[in-house]
């Protein structure tokens, strides 16, 4: 695979509409666009830009991420502990299986690393 580079990567126009998120929890759900980049197979990540609508949904990923926020901000409360609030610039490391929900409080974008298990 060739490496790739997206430019300006916080305000690309490159993203896709992808509906509503899977587990809205609000009304109207939020708004997903995203640019998936793909690896080969013998990579255990996918990887992209993500971006979301105000609102809140629930988690719907169950691997393991790691995410930078590129714009934006809100908040995530997981299902076990205290909530945790993100903006422009943060990076989040999630261990597989932090289920809960998450806050748009603006319009946000983030790049994200999805890694799973190979057993």
């Amino acid at each position: 695979m060739p490496i790739k580079i997206i430019s300006s990567s916080a305000s690309t126009s490159g993203l896709l509409p992808k509906g509503p998120v899977s587990a809205p929890l609000s009304d109207p759900a939020c708004q997903v666009s995203s640019l998936d980049v793909a690896f080969d197979e013998s990579c255990a990540c996918t990887t992209g830009l993500w971006e979301c609508s105000p609102g809140s949904f629930r988690r719907a990923v169950a691997g393991g991420e790691v995410m930078h926020i590129l714009t934006g901000k809100g908040s995530f409360q997981p299902d076990e502990g205290p909530m945790i609030r993100f903006q422009a610039g943060d990076t989040l490391f999630f261990p597989p299986k932090p289920m809960g929900s998450g806050v748009s409080k603006t319009p946000f974008a983030r790049s994200t690393w999805l890694c799973r298990r190979l057993r």
